[in-house]
C-alpha cells in the first residue's frame, strides 16, 4: 500500500509550531530558523514534524544525491513541499513524490526539456505544466537522481510510465488537493491513499 500524509501550514498555529520544535532534533531546529520568511521556516518545521512522526530522525540516512531513505529499510518514504504544502509518501517499495501549486504558469525555458508529446498537451491545454513538472520530478526522486536524467526521453500516458518509448515498470500517479498538484511515482499498482496529517495525529494543542 502506498499512503500520502498531506498537510499545510495554515492548519496549525503558533502554538503547534513551538510545540513541534520541542519534538524535533536540534539540527533540524536550527536548519529552519535559517530561512528568511516564516512560510519557508514552517514548512521545514511541518516536513521534519512529519518525518519524526512517521519514520523517526535516527532511522534516516541519506544517499549521495541527498534523497532521504529509512535505513531500517522496511519502509521506503519520500517528501515534497511547495508554498507552505507539504506531503510525505510511504510505500513497501521505492517511492518518490512531489508537488507543486496547480496554477504554476508555463515556464518558457524549461518546455523544451519535456517530452514533444507533453509539449503538445500542454500548450493544446489538455495538461497543465504542473502536472508534466511533478511526473519528472517524482520520477527522478523515486530513483534517487533528481532531475539529473534526460527528461524529454520519459513522458506519462495515462499513469504510465515510457523512457526512450518503451513501457517502464513504474506507474506514475496524479491528483490535484487544495489547490495543489500531487504526483506519485511507485511501482505498485494500487493507487495510493490521501491521508490528512493531522486528522491522524494526537497532538498538544493548547496544553501547558
Amino acid at each position: 500500500m502506498t499512503i500520502v500524509y498531506t498537510s499545510s501550514i495554515l492548519q496549525w498555529t503558533d502554538l503547534d509550531f513551538e510545540w513541534m520544535k520541542k519534538e524535533l532534533p536540534t539540527a533540524r531546529v536550527e536548519k529552519a530558523a535559517r530561512f528568511y520568511r516564516q512560510e519557508d521556516e514552517r514548512t521545514c518545521i511541518l516536513a521534519g514534524y512529519m518525518m519524526e512522526h512517521l519514520i523517526g530522525f535516527s532511522e534516516i540516512a541519506y544517499t549521495a544525491y541527498g534523497k532521504p531513505f529509512a535505513k531500517h529499510g522496511t519502509v521506503h518514504f519520500n517528501v515534497a513541499h511547495s508554498n507552505g504544502f507539504v506531503v510525505v509518501a510511504l510505500s513497501e517499495e521505492e517511492i518518490g513524490v512531489d508537488c507543486e501549486w496547480r496554477d504554476t504558469a508555463i515556464i518558457e525555458s524549461i518546455m523544451p526539456l519535456f517530452h514533444e508529446k507533453e509539449q503538445q498537451r500542454i500548450l493544446a491545454g489538455k495538461c497543465s505544466f504542473s502536472a508534466v513538472w511533478t511526473a519528472k520530478e517524482a520520477y527522478g526522486k523515486m530513483l534517487g537522481v533528481g532531475l539529473n536524467y534526460d527528461l524529454a526521453a520519459m513522458h506519462i500516458e495515462r499513469n504510465r510510465l515510457y523512457f526512450h518509448n518503451e513501457r517502464q515498470r513504474p506507474h506514475v500517479y496524479r491528483t490535484v488537493y487544495d489547490t495543489f498538484t500531487i504526483a506519485v511515482c511507485t511501482y505498485r499498482k494500487q493507487r495510493p491513499q490521501l491521508v490528512d496529517f493531522k486528522g491522524s495525529v494526537l497532538y498538544a494543542n493548547g496544553f501547558c
